[in-house]
Parts: C-alpha cells; sequence; structure tokens
C-alpha cells in the first residue's frame, strides 16, 4: 500500500467522520486510534508517523475541529525521542507563554485544551515527570482563534517520574518534537487556505454587483489566480516536508506557509467584503486560524532570522 494512498485514506476516514459532527470530536478521535499513528520507534516508523500526523492535520485545518492531536502527538514524539514508552490517553507538552514554543518549564507555562488534557510532560531538578490533570490549576485564556483554547496552568507536585534524561538529550528531542509538529502545523494551515479558496471561488460564482457575477470581474480574477499561484507554492513544501523534515526544512517550510495561509484568507476576506467580517462567514473563522497557526513555534519573522543567523 503506497504512501500516498494511506494518506488519502487516513484523511477521507477523518473527512466523513467530522462530517458527521459527532457531539465529542475528541472522543471520536480517541476511539478511532489516531494517536497510535504515533507510537513505534525507529526512523521509518518516525517519517510515517509524521505523514500520518499530516494527513490528519490537513483535515483538521479545512473543517477547524477543536481537537487537541498536535500537542499530544507532539509529546508522544519526544517520549519515542528519549527512548521512553508513549503514555497513554491524552498526554501534553506545555507552551512558553512568551515564545509559544514547546517547554517543559512551570514557569510562563500555558495548556492547550486543558480540559482534554489527562497528563502533562514537566521538567523539575533534572527529572522528567507525567503529572495527571488532577494536579493542574487552571484559568482559560482569551484566545484569537476558538479552535484552539488556552489556559494558564499551575502544575501540582503529584506525578510519574519517568526517569533523568541528559539535557542535551532533552533538547534534542524537543527540537525534534518542534520539527515534527511544524509540519504537521504546515499541513494544517495548507487544508485550511485550501477550504478558505474553495469558499471564496464558490462566493465569486454566485454573488453579483452590476448585474453580473464578481468572479467575472478582472480585478478579481487577478486576485483568484494569485491565490492560487501561492497555494501551490505551500503544496510543495509541504509535499516536501512528507519525505523530509529536518530541523532547517521544517522551520523554512512553516514560514513560507504561514505567509501564504495568512494570505489567502486575508484575500478571501476581502472578497466577501463585509460579509466576510461576521462569525457567520467561515472566512472569518479561517482567518483567525491562519494567524494563531502562523505564530505558534515560531512566527515567520523568527524563522527567518534564525535561519540567516545558523548559515
Amino acid at each position: 500500500m503506497s504512501d500516498a494512498f494511506e494518506a488519502d485514506l487516513v484523511r477521507e476516514t477523518i473527512a466523513r467522520m467530522l462530517d458527521d459532527e459527532p457531539e465529542d470530536p475528541v472522543r471520536a478521535f480517541d476511539e478511532m486510534g489516531l494517536l497510535e499513528l504515533i507510537s513505534a520507534e525507529g526512523e521509518d516508523s518516525a517519517d510515517d508517523a509524521r505523514r500520518g500526523a499530516m494527513s490528519v492535520h490537513s483535515q483538521l485545518g479545512r473543517t477547524l475541529a477543536a481537537v487537541p492531536y498536535l500537542q499530544c502527538a507532539a509529546a508522544r514524539v519526544f517520549l519515542l525521542a528519549l527512548n521512553l514508552p508513549v503514555r497513554s490517553g491524552w498526554c501534553s507538552l506545555l507552551l512558553n507563554s512568551e515564545s509559544f514554543s514547546w517547554s517543559l518549564n512551570e514557569d510562563n507555562a500555558v495548556l492547550a485544551f486543558a480540559d482534554y488534557t489527562d497528563e502533562v510532560l514537566v521538567l523539575r531538578e533534572g527529572a522528567l515527570f507525567a503529572v495527571p490533570q488532577a494536579a493542574l490549576t487552571t484559568q482559560s485564556l482569551g484566545v484569537v482563534d476558538p479552535t484552539f483554547p488556552l489556559s494558564s496552568v499551575e502544575v501540582g507536585t503529584d506525578g510519574d517520574n519517568l526517569g533523568n534524561p541528559d539535557p542535551k538529550q532533552i533538547t534534542d528531542a524537543l527540537r525534534c518534537a518542534e520539527s515534527f509538529a511544524r509540519a504537521a502545523l504546515c499541513a494544517e494551515m495548507l487544508g485550511s487556505a485550501e477550504r478558505c479558496l474553495d469558499l471564496s471561488l464558490e462566493h465569486l460564482r454566485v454573488r453579483e454587483q452590476f448585474g453580473r457575477a464578481i468572479g467575472t470581474m478582472q480585478a478579481v480574477q487577478h486576485k483568484a489566480a494569485d491565490m492560487a499561484i501561492r497555494m501551490e507554492g505551500m503544496r510543495s513544501f509541504v509535499a516536501a516536508l512528507g519525505t523530509s523534515a529536518d530541523h532547517r526544512t521544517a522551520a523554512m517550510a512553516k514560514a513560507y506557509v504561514s505567509d501564504g495561509a495568512l494570505l489567502i484568507a486575508e484575500t478571501c476576506m476581502q472578497l466577501h467584503g463585509g460579509m466576510g467580517f461576521t462569525w457567520e462567514c467561515a472566512v472569518h473563522e479561517h482567518l483567525r486560524h491562519a494567524r494563531r497557526c502562523g505564530q505558534l513555534l515560531g512566527s515567520p519573522r523568527t524563522l527567518r532570522r534564525e535561519h540567516i543567523g545558523g548559515l
């Protein structure tokens, strides 16, 4: 069975599940065993896990489903990079509230999908702990993107001691999880941008101005063409991540895809006119999603500055 066939199968399965509008999509994801895509060791397994997660996130981006898959999949990659067994359930990594990058530090920590998290990973005095939800004190925060709820978190002293990894191992494992998650975010932003463009093209066909469809106007057609060209560049980056996702490639891909997703969402909102600024219009939600994904795990400006500094 080819990788492309498997990726299409994952996307179609998730699409059918989300089309049914489950009352609790998180539970539905759990029952489908999608986290088990990331459960094996070895280089080939890691590549398969990344491609599987990218297929999942592509569909999440199209539907804007609120599911805590990203930080839980990243936590599994982190544990596997340390040669530690993965935790059952929704085990999560924390985010640094200033840089919105993965963190094991309890200071300045925020947690996504706190209500669904079973455990979080923290580092104390050189030891790695898995702290249960019962030991967490959380407070909801205001967010730009409602499909990615965030909470400030205070971590209690309870938890399972997972060992004392070497500091360099911790750094390398977090870097691995970060590269993995950036590739997944690229697929998610591409899925969102594709859906956003589909909605706008349909709008251009049916919306009339001055007695004719606005899609027949040359200025509007130029904007649609520019978005389609930008989309092809995004698809090329995401396709490249399906075969290689080293840290530098993932960073540069995320910088390009983040800019493209935001540009497409903003242009689509302009094409919808005043309606695009309302909550009734899905393009409004896709714009918020693009802004959030663009800042998570490194803004385009930050990633390019780091890339230039590393040359």
